[in-house]
């Protein structure tokens, strides 16, 4: 699956990611043990992500 990482920053990137589950990032991210995660061959702070969502899905996502 293609996903779609957007930051706190307003940059983007796009990472291919093999059986992403959904619940089990969100579960990482709320983890106040990590500092940085891996999304496909994306590292990043997890305080810097603001929203990940597949890519095909972009265009349903309002942009104001």
């Amino acid at each position: 699956m293609n996903l779609t990482i957007i930051l706190n920053n307003g940059m983007q990137f796009t990472a291919q990611v093999e059986g992403y589950d959904p619940v089990a990032f969100a579960t990482t991210l709320n983890n106040n043990q990590v500092t940085v995660v891996n999304i496909g061959n994306v590292v990043l702070s997890r305080h810097a992500i603001l929203m990940v969502v597949p890519t095909e899905s972009m265009g349903d996502i309002p942009t104001s």
